[in-house]
């Protein structure tokens, strides 16, 4: 049977097998919390497997935590697909009718989504990340009062893993803890939800009986006025009782913009710890460690290619070892190089060598003058706080691919004001050691 004929039926069958080997491999949790929310939907004409979920978040997980081993399977399954892809299905619910409970749209309460390959275990510690690390065990082990725990780092360094991690052991040591552990994004669309179900009552009970508070990525609640007055009044009352609550952002708390001065205050007095950029022999480590894990032998040439050339974060460090498997189970045992791996990773290259952001600079030049990042963006003029901006906007012309108007944009100035700061910061690179100096500091951190 050729794959664009397969009948729908047989599709199903062979999911149904792939599904008992991912039970197995990745447990009773999640299967019933994640891989039986899919479903097979269709094979494309150009032999790509359609599978279907019905929520972003879903989605989101989904892909970045179990595709790449669902389309090895399949493609053990069937020799003749090129791949899976796994696509927002909203028209679908469940799956394979396996799972018939009903998802509510403002219970919270059973939503405890923790990924079993997110656990301390598995989680590599160097010096870029050892107090958060140590911090977030002793949290899980109620052995030190760090509240709330505050986890900063950018994009792929460990944030979600630790708060999963710290969840998981919380869950089998203390099985009578009420958890909840969501994004900020679910937050405000839960919070959105209640109000528009009129179940407003309902949410806030939820989120208020619990033991332990865990919310990723809090920086998505930037700008929303009525979500950040919920959750303010949700931390002051869990902190009241005395529970533990746990934040993960993409910056230190003074860094969050368009938030509410008392939140950021609330963030502040606990502990704050941040996970800073893996470096060169922790991605080797990192890689080493998952091939093995995953049973594939990736050769050190290999190894310190990705290293090199993908260095933003471990996500898509991990992501391209994912693919790199998935590829490989397709090649007939075909030996797989450098030059081979570098276009089945061409899209990820292209993007790991554009990596670099307005934001991720205004965060080194503030780091490295020791102002606050808001200060960029202020009115003051003073020497102090006008320089670092100079050199900001010309970073941002040199390393970025924005314009000047959209450089402007994000410091709150004309057009004008961005060509003297640049014009200025060049003069002051020919005639200044010391400003000359500072820049290349500030390309080596960034880069």
């Amino acid at each position: 049977m050729s794959v664009l004929n397969m009948q729908y039926n047989e599709l199903n069958n062979r999911w149904r097998r792939i599904l008992s080997t991912l039970r197995s491999e990745f447990g009773n949790t999640a299967h019933k919390s994640w891989l039986s929310k899919i479903k097979v939907k269709s094979i494309s004409e150009n032999k790509m497997l359609i599978l279907a979920c019905s929520n972003s978040s879903l989605e989101q997980f989904i892909c970045n935590n179990y595709l790449p081993r669902i389309q090895q399977l399949w493609l053990q399954e069937e020799i003749g697909l090129i791949g899976v892809n796994l696509v927002l299905d909203t028209d679908s619910i469940y799956s394979n009718d396996l799972d018939d409970t009903p998802i509510s749209e403002t219970d919270i309460t059973d939503e405890l989504y923790l990924d079993p390959k997110f656990t301390f275990n598995n989680f590599v510690v160097n010096e870029t990340n050892k107090f958060a690390f140590q911090a977030s065990q002793q949290v899980s082990n109620f052995s030190a009062i760090f509240n709330p725990l505050y986890i900063c780092g950018g994009v792929g360094l460990g944030k979600t893993h630790l708060l999963h991690a710290i969840a998981s052991n919380i869950r089998e040591n203390s099985p009578t803890k009420k958890i909840i552990y969501l994004s900020a994004e679910r937050f405000a669309t839960k919070f959105i939800n209640a109000i528009r179900n009129q179940d407003i009552t309902a949410f806030k009970n939820d989120l208020r009986s619990v033991d332990v508070l865990l919310v990723d990525d809090i920086q998505f609640m930037s700008g929303k006025i009525s979500t950040q007055q919920e959750f303010f009044h949700t931390f002051n009352d869990l902190m009241s009782r005395g529970c533990q609550i746990i934040i993960s952002g993409n910056v230190a708390p003074s860094y969050l913009e368009n938030f509410d001065e008392r939140i950021i205050s609330r963030f502040s007095g606990g502990i704050v710890t941040e996970i800073k950029r893996a470096n060169y022999e922790l991605r080797c480590f990192v890689l080493k460690q998952k091939s093995k894990m995953l049973g594939y032998d990736l050769n050190q040439e290999i190894i310190q290619y990705l290293a090199t050339s993908i260095d933003s974060n471990m996500r898509e460090l991990e992501g391209a070892l994912n693919r790199i498997i998935a590829y490989s189970s397709s090649m007939n045992g075909q030996v797989m190089d450098v030059e081979s791996i570098s276009q089945i990773l061409e899209d990820l290259l292209q993007k790991s060598r554009r990596k670099i952001t307005i934001d991720d600079i205004k965060k080194v030049v503030s780091d490295y003058f020791k102002i606050q990042m808001k200060d960029l963006n202020s009115s003051r003029r003073n020497r102090e706080i006008a320089r670092p901006r100079q050199i900001a906007i010309w970073l941002c012309k040199e390393l970025t691919t924005n314009s000047l108007p959209e450089i402007g944009k994000k410091f709150n100035r004309d057009h004008t004001t961005v060509l003297h700061a640049i014009n200025r910061v060049e003069e002051m690179i020919s005639s200044d050691d010391k400003i000359s100096n500072d820049i290349l500091s500030l390309k080596r951190h960034i880069k």
